[in-house]
């Protein structure tokens, strides 16, 4: 789950220095009504959500996420917020004698006392009076636009820095704060276009401050990033860490986000290892740090917990999440959002390592917070609902299943629209949850409502788009439909291929999904190159330790080679994800017993019978004792041992 972006406001850094210096500014604000503000907008935005035509839509949702990332972690959001308001007040000195002293006293104190309405008034004043002296209107419309921003005004507030701007035109703290409203209203080629001029003008300022032009720099990365561009994205921000290392005393908690944000592309990218490295670079500096920053501590451990996710060590992914949990408690206590997004992702750990029950019981700690303190229509709500629903179907609990996910799509119908991509990852997620349960042809429906629901708001080649399409080849796979299985997983992978080169994740499982149609459509030489590829990828991005991809990919490979008729080769590759799941789980395990008993069947094929016979006995001794004695899979491993030990016996007989 995202907690929040990396971009900085301009005050944050220009004036650093002035605000330690006049840090007695006392705020009037409490954290009570600043979370009483947020809250009001957010029941608003509800309301007009509900209500909103389809072009409307865009624009509420995200003004909606902006305000719920800052209820999300209210005690930064208001800290923040406060010592933005401190720069702001500090930031009006610079017209000071340009402006009448009592009007410009008058609004400082009305900043202050967090008096919106009186400020906005007495701006306006200094706008009529500075009619010629354009730098004084420019920085009353600046401020205005603050105001603005403060009221959750996001429209407003972009006009009125779009005016200071145009205004003063070189003016690089007008043209960031431009910048970031037009990406908050995800207006992102024009939220780059006002980064860019901000870079340009703080580069070509007679005094110039690294501070700025690194975060500039950053600014534009995550413009890029917004648009998709994360090769670009990442250029920028290495930009601003190389210019933010050349001041002799560094900025440790710019440095720190700089890398934490280089990690966030990296993973967007599938480079999980170069991932891991920037969070690793980014936690080291954080804990070095006098004033250590315990929350970005605790977000830091739960993105590198989340990568070993990605990377396959579910023992380091729970050793980072657990400790960001320890951290949130330490906090916020038990009944905080960030612990409702952490079990959550303690509860997707024990999904992967396929302990479902403990999972189910992490989702239902996360559940209960979250409806608790963020209401049963909040986005990380559903989410919820969602992991529960895959979960339960993974347990065989379909009716479970069902209704989780059923109550993840009514939250998500209530904010969105049917073609926004929250209520088309429902219908995907019910489409594969009737496809296990049987029912392929409801699949197929609910893969096309979500087919077509992405394909509103994307374009043909979003990864969004070849999921889906991945899985509707999947459920005419399991409809005998082989031909047009293979056309849509293919679909599926030539777009991965197009977005993310060759080297990501999903090309491999792409690879992964061509094979075993390819089988299925007796080419088994095109299903081993097919499977090559896939291993190929796997071991790239899964370097450290066990991973369930790269034992896929062998055991793949062990079955397209048996069914191709060279057992040897089989055997090599069975043998190779018998060892991996060896290590990883020990001898008592399905996967072992599958393993082994593919091994039996290879062997026997190779004429190796007793070989054979040895691996079929220890697979169906953890069969018998896993699934059952009455288990299809016991009985398959069953009848072909004894078939092989009759035939053995009147082979010796014959003899």
């Amino acid at each position: 789950m995202v907690f929040d972006r990396n971009t900085i406001s301009a005050t944050e850094y220009s004036i650093a220095a002035a605000r330690i210096e006049n840090s007695t500014i006392q705020i009037g604000i409490t954290l009570e009504q600043h979370e009483a503000r947020l809250k009001t907008q957010e029941n608003i935005l509800r309301q007009e959500l509900s209500e909103a035509h389809e072009k409307e839509r865009s624009l509420l949702e995200n003004q909606l996420s902006f305000i719920q990332q800052q209820l999300l972690s209210l005690e930064k959001s208001y800290s923040a917020y406060v010592s933005d308001l401190r720069g702001r007040i500090m930031h009006l000195e610079s017209i000071r004698g340009q402006v009448a002293d009592d009007l410009l006293n008058n609004a400082q104190e009305a900043l202050a006392n967090g008096n919106s309405e009186s400020a906005d008034k007495l701006f306006k004043q200094v706008i009529d009076q500075a009619e010629r002296p354009i730098k004084v209107a420019a920085e009353a419309s600046y401020q205005r636009s603050l105001i603005a921003l403060d009221q959750l005004n996001f429209e407003g507030a972009l006009l009125l820095s779009e005016r200071a701007t145009q205004l003063y035109q070189d003016n690089s703290i007008y043209l960031n704060s431009a910048g970031k409203l037009s990406s908050i209203l995800a207006k992102h080629e024009k939220a780059l276009g006002y980064y860019e001029k901000a870079l340009v003008s703080s580069l070509q300022s007679h005094k110039v401050n690294v501070q700025n032009i690194a975060l500039y720099q950053n600014n534009l990365g995550m413009a890029w990033s917004d648009l998709g561009e994360y090769g670009k994205a990442i250029e920028y921000v290495e930009c601003a860490l190389a210019s933010i290392k050349k001041l002799p005393e560094g900025d440790q908690p710019l440095i720190v986000m700089l890398y934490s944000n280089l990690g966030s592309l990296s993973k967007n990218l599938g480079n999980f290892n170069k991932a891991l490295e920037y969070n690793e670079l980014a936690l080291s500096l954080e804990l070095k740090k006098p004033d250590k920053d315990e929350e970005n501590a605790a977000l830091i451990h739960n993105n590198i917990g989340t990568i070993w996710i990605n990377l396959g060590d579910y023992t380091k992914a729970t050793e980072y999440v657990e400790k960001a949990l320890n951290y949130y408690l330490h906090l916020f206590g038990e009944n905080h959002p960030y612990i409702a997004v952490t079990n959550n992702n303690l509860g997707l750990i024990w999904a992967e390592v396929g302990d479902q029950e403990k999972a189910v019981k992490c989702f239902q700690s996360a559940l209960d917070v979250a409806i608790n303190k963020l209401a049963e229509s909040h986005p990380v709500t559903s989410q919820i609902y969602n992991n529960l629903g895959i979960s339960y179907k993974h347990l065989g609990d379909y009716q479970k299943a069902f209704e989780y996910l059923n109550h993840a799509l009514e939250v998500n119908l209530k904010t969105y629209e049917e073609c926004h991509p929250s209520v088309a990852v429902i219908y995907n997620n019910l489409g594969s949850l009737c496809r296990v349960s049987g029912d392929c042809q409801k699949a197929i429906k609910y893969y096309n409502s979500a087919l077509s629901s992405y394909l509103i708001t994307h374009d043909e080649n979003h990864p969004d788009v070849a999921m889906v399409c991945n899985n509707i080849g999947i459920a005419w796979g399991q409809l005998g439909e082989n031909r047009k299985a293979l056309n849509y997983v293919e679909r599926a992978l030539f777009s991965n291929l197009r977005t993310y080169g060759e080297d990501h994740q999903r090309v491999a499982i792409g690879y992964s999904s061509v094979g075993q149609y390819k089988m299925a459509n007796s080419d088994y030489g095109g299903a081993i190159n097919s499977f090559k590829s896939s291993l190929s990828i796997n071991l790239k991005i899964y370097s450290n330790g066990y991973s369930s991809a790269v034992r896929d990919s062998y055991y793949n490979l062990g079955r397209a080679w048996n069914s191709f008729g060279d057992y040897i080769k089989a055997i090599e590759n069975y043998k190779i994800a018998l060892e991996l799941d060896l290590s990883n789980f020990g001898d008592e395990s399905l996967n072992v017993a599958f393993d082994r008993a593919s091994l039996g069947l290879a062997s026997h094929r190779l004429g190796e019978n007793n070989k054979a016979i040895s691996y079929y006995k220890l697979a169906l001794t953890v069969l018998e004792e896993l699934l059952g004695d009455s288990h299809s899979d016991t009985l398959v491993v069953r009848e072909k041992l004894v078939s092989l030990c009759s035939s053995l016996t009147v082979t010796h007989g014959l003899d």
